[in-house]
């Protein structure tokens, strides 16, 4: 077959019967030969010291194909690795893309297709000149079970300084004593999901971070976390998680905001292009405060509760008892014409493991019980949070089976995009004891969204409301946004 033909053909299983020209080294030979499609069944056949090189490999089919033979100076090396389906996993202790011999270049371009995945259950390493491209729905795995295991910088650039490939879904398991790491400096994109299973550790070395990214079109989550220590942030300045989280929006309103990192402050959502307005530090000056949360405990009528932010140094939690008390703020955004987008981007420390809520009931009297017991909270993860999870998990417990004077309402609220809701108030709500729902289509409070809880014991001033990893969504969800104000 012609060269063209060649190259563009992907082994339709594997393993299959490789493809590959076998006339004498005569140079039309040898040109043909370098633009030859090679299945992997031939590669993985290739074992022992024996350098060979191969100019483009392609894998095809759903199965896992296993390569023993290392990727190397000693053993084989290939030029362009294109997964396009199934999973190709390199077994060999020695997988090296950065090794020449005999003056052939090392890999220049890895590709992973969608829905296809690279698995590196041992070590490997890559020159800076080799490039990396991923699909939105391939997956990049790390699967050693014993030992430590580095997470590489890959980049889509010609140099270690080019800009770093967005990997598709990032997925890390360990086995129980396999750790891993992200060395100092490094970086790693994530645009879809990432997944750290049984891994007890995972370091993210000095001035490393993990980025989750959203756009316009899609945003990544940071799926459910489990290992004995979780995640460990060393040097200074520590590594640290981006956690971003695009938001659009076609008009001036009122929306309700949280965050997924610790510690954070309004003066980040404002350096990420948010406006905020009439505090010191703000954007706007000598104007109306458009940034509000809600303190409980003010008694009086409902509205009385809400409080403005005094500085752009606010935190966005407010911590009490070892958990979070408040965690949601109310801020007017938009343009009175045309639309208005911004991309938050928190970055540091993530909620990760169990998070727990402090809710509390301050009682204004029996006439005013409706308007007590109303806890401005917030989404702590990196992924939407299942409320009905969260219920299933607690009932019978901080949910007491009687919801109408004891614990805590089976029922969560988000401020809708509809001006609709609950009595036309804009507010929709989530039953998880009934599955009731108005103006909400799931139990999902997508990441970055504040929303509502509230306690309904008048002799009980105080709660708390676990959540755990297993609360999580795999997903972010969509966020909420609304027309009403405070």
């Amino acid at each position: 077959s012609s060269s063209g033909n060649a190259t563009s053909a992907a082994d339709s299983a594997c393993p299959p019967r490789p493809r590959i020209d076998n006339r004498a080294a005569s140079r039309r030979g040898r040109e043909r030969r370098a633009r030859a499609v090679i299945g992997m069944s031939e590669v993985r056949s290739w074992r022992g010291t024996t350098s060979k090189v191969l100019p483009t490999v392609k894998t095809g089919g759903p199965s896992t194909c296993q390569v023993q033979s290392p990727i190397n100076a000693t053993g084989t090396q290939i030029q362009y690795l294109s997964v396009e389906k199934g999973t190709l996993s390199f077994a060999s202790t020695a997988t090296a893309l950065n090794t020449t011999s005999g003056g052939q270049s090392n890999t220049q371009l890895v590709n992973v297709a969608n829905l296809a995945t690279l698995d590196f259950p041992q070590d490997f390493a890559a020159q800076p000149s080799t490039k990396f491209s991923f699909g939105y729905t391939s997956t990049m795995s790390y699967s050693r079970t014993a030992g430590s295991q580095q997470i590489y910088r890959m980049h889509s650039g010609a140099t270690a300084t080019g800009n770093l490939a967005n990997l598709g879904n990032l997925t890390l398991s360990g086995g129980g004593t396999g750790t891993k790491s992200l060395s100092a400096s490094d970086s790693v994109n994530v645009t879809r999901a990432l997944t750290i299973t049984n891994v007890p550790t995972l370091t993210l070395g000095q001035s490393s971070y993990v980025k989750i990214v959203s756009d316009a079109s899609n945003t990544g989550w940071i799926g459910t976390i489990t290992g004995a220590n979780a995640i460990s942030y060393s040097g200074t300045p520590a590594g640290k998680f981006i956690i971003q989280r695009y938001v659009s929006l076609a008009n001036a309103n009122y929306r309700d905001f949280t965050s997924p990192i610790q510690g954070t402050m309004l003066w980040r959502w404002q350096d990420a292009g948010m406006e905020l307005a009439g505090i010191p530090g703000s954007l706007y000056q000598n104007t109306y405060v458009n940034a509000f949360y809600y303190d409980e405990s003010i008694s009086g009528d409902l509205d009385n509760g809400w409080t403005e932010a005094t500085n752009t140094t606010n935190l966005v939690h407010t911590m009490s008892g070892g958990g979070i008390q408040k965690g949601g703020w109310r801020i007017y955004q938009g343009r009175t014409s045309g639309s208005f987008a911004f991309t938050l981007a928190d970055e540091g420390q993530i909620y990760s493991g169990n998070v727990t809520f402090k809710p509390t009931f301050t009682s204004t009297g029996a006439s005013a019980v409706a308007d007590d017991g109303w806890n401005f909270v917030g989404n702590p993860y990196a992924a939407g949070l299942n409320w009905k999870s969260v219920y299933t998990a607690n009932v019978g417990g901080v949910f007491a089976t009687d919801t109408v004077s004891n614990g805590m309402s089976p029922a969560m609220y988000v401020y809708t995009p509809s001006s609709a809701g609950i009595d036309g108030n804009g507010y929709g709500a989530y039953n998880a004891a009934t599955g009731t729902r108005i103006g909400l289509t799931d139990s999902i409070i997508p990441a970055y969204q504040g929303f509502w809880i509230k306690a309904k014991n008048t002799s009980t001033t105080s709660y708390t409301v676990t959540l755990t990893e297993s609360n999580k969504y795999n997903g972010a969800g969509a966020f909420y946004k609304a027309d009403e104000g405070p």
